[in-house]
């Protein structure tokens, strides 16, 4: 052992190692090797420790299952049981609380599924024997039918608690709740925010996916087959009937609209409206005005003809004119 010393405050230790014998007053206080040693030590740990887990199966001996008798040798040490016997040992534990026997034989079922009521050769006659019988096939049918009638039957809107048995099996609401919950969703800007951020990233992922659209609705728009049938279908009475009822509707929703924001008052002879009355563009469709309402205003019918094609006066305040005629 050497005589070298190494003082710590006021304590003087000297030290040797414990493997080799050299003195080591010059380290730690808490080292009780060399570097040399220790350096070997660390190198052996690491060694065991991978030994210890990644050691082949040989190594660990050929062990079996208790249960099934696979070899379970690639397992940790002290395993018992190989994958399969673990995940089913509970299902084992519950078949041997609650036994189970076939109804039709007696057999022991219980190493069966859960759902099992039949042995497997009992199971198989009780279903042939079903299907070779139309009476057993039509009370299945029917009472699958029952089931989804009385199923359908209990269903009712989540916003107003109304029936919904008459619509599809996903639906939640009845058509008047779905409507209105439909339009405000496509009005409130979160969705329309929602909305176009999709279809931006739609369009940045694919730059050409626009022109293909349009292409394609170009291209089926022309297409002999789909004029035929938009023509025979735009030729049919209820067609028409339809297109004129929602022609009239929103001519009737325009007067209003018009009515409302002129103030009672015609714009060019600035006296009330009165029938006959009639919707007049600002600057006229024949030399290129538009039939948005900011293009319209509701006259008289002597007014609109005396108008002809003139362009109208874009100055007219209509709160003046109705502060004159009231």
């Amino acid at each position: 052992m050497g005589t070298n010393t190494r003082e710590y405050g006021s304590v003087t230790s000297p030290r040797a190692c414990t493997d080799c014998g050299v003195d080591i007053s010059e380290r730690h206080l808490r080292s009780i090797r060399c570097g040399p040693c220790q350096k070997a030590k660390n190198l052996a740990v690491a060694r065991d420790s991978w030994y210890k887990h990644h050691r082949p199966t040989h190594a660990r001996g050929d062990r079996l299952c208790e249960d099934c008798g696979v070899n379970i040798g690639e397992l940790r040490g002290n395993a018992r049981f190989c994958r399969s016997c673990v995940r089913a040992r509970p299902r084992e534990i519950y078949r041997q609380k609650h036994p189970r026997a076939c109804p039709d034989c007696g057999k022991d079922i219980t190493t069966r599924g859960n759902r099992a009521v039949r042995c497997a050769s009992c199971a198989e006659a009780h279903m042939q024997e079903a299907a070779r019988s139309p009476e057993q096939r039509a009370r299945n049918n029917a009472a699958a039918r029952a089931t989804v009638r009385a199923r359908r039957a209990t269903r009712v809107c989540v916003d107003c608690g109304a029936s919904i048995a008459n619509r599809r099996t996903k639906a939640q609401r009845c058509v008047p709740c779905a409507t209105r919950r439909n339009r405000h969703m496509v009005k409130s800007p979160e969705y329309r925010a929602r909305a176009n951020a999709r279809q931006n990233h739609r369009y940045q992922n694919d730059p050409d996916l626009r022109k293909r659209a349009i292409q394609r609705a170009t291209e089926y728009m022309k297409n002999p087959a789909h004029k035929a049938r938009r023509n025979a279908r735009q030729r049919t009475t209820e067609y028409r009937q339809k297109r004129n009822a929602r022609w009239f509707s929103r001519y009737a929703q325009k007067k209003t609209m018009l009515y409302e924001h002129q103030r009672g008052v015609c714009p060019i002879c600035q006296k009330a409206l009165t029938e006959p009355l009639e919707i007049d563009h600002k600057h006229p469709s024949s030399k290129g005005g538009s039939s948005h309402i900011f293009n319209l205003q509701l006259t008289h019918a002597a007014c609109n003809a005396s108008k002809k094609d003139k362009i109208a006066d874009p100055n007219v305040r209509f709160e003046q004119l109705a502060t004159t005629v009231l």
